[in-house]
């Protein structure tokens, strides 16, 4: 009697998961670099000079936990751990640090990786780490950044087209930064990942 109730549920479950599929996590994610007065789309590998001002702009299409983090070789920063939350509904538009600020590149080190993390569920590594405090020693972020890329299979990188958006950047840096950006996805996990090298 046991194994057939076994058998009814596990049925059950496999006959909802056909009728009723889990949809896929899905953003728009870009780092856009202010170039005398135009937004150009940042590559995943790519150059920037000291001084260099960049802004960080993520549109969440299901709800979804999503962590921003900059590192360079001294600290590692969640960057929208002052947004009080890293839940976000569907349609949500990012923009780190703010719609009309950007951040600078220092001379400190001489590469830095910003990482987008989208997440079906809260990683609660990542809330345990940052929890009161927004930077820690890069030192002690490493070790679990790579388990985290190593241990997930469905990491998207795909490699986006550059572009530039004219104008006056205060008049271009709301949600129409987003108009020409891909979809990325990935069914409960997905890492989007810019390596930098600083020029002095």
């Amino acid at each position: 009697m046991v194994c057939m109730v076994h058998r009814i549920l596990g049925f059950v479950i496999f006959f909802s998961l056909l009728v009723f599929p889990q949809s896929p996590i899905k953003a728009k994610i870009g780092v856009f670099v202010n170039d005398a007065g135009k937004l150009q789309l940042l590559k995943s590998n790519d150059k920037m000079k000291v001084g260099t001002q960049f802004r960080v702009c993520i549109q969440s299409l299901e709800k979804e936990y999503i962590y921003a983090i900059y590192r360079d070789n001294s600290f590692t920063y969640l960057l929208n751990k002052t947004n009080s939350t890293t839940i976000y509904e569907a349609d949500k538009s990012i923009f780190l640090p703010s719609k009309s600020e950007f951040y600078s590149i220092d001379d400190k080190s001489p590469n830095i990786r910003v990482l987008v993390i989208c997440s079906k569920t809260k990683i609660d590594d990542i809330e345990k780490t940052f929890a009161g405090q927004k930077k820690i020693a890069t030192s002690e972020w490493t070790g679990y950044e790579e388990k985290l890329i190593n241990s997930r299979k469905n990491i998207s990188e795909p490699s986006a087209k550059p572009f530039s958006i004219a104008g006056n950047v205060r008049g271009v840096g709301g949600d129409n930064v987003f108009d020409k950006l891909p979809v990325l996805s990935g069914k409960e996990l997905f890492i989007r990942k810019y390596e930098i090298e600083v020029q002095k």
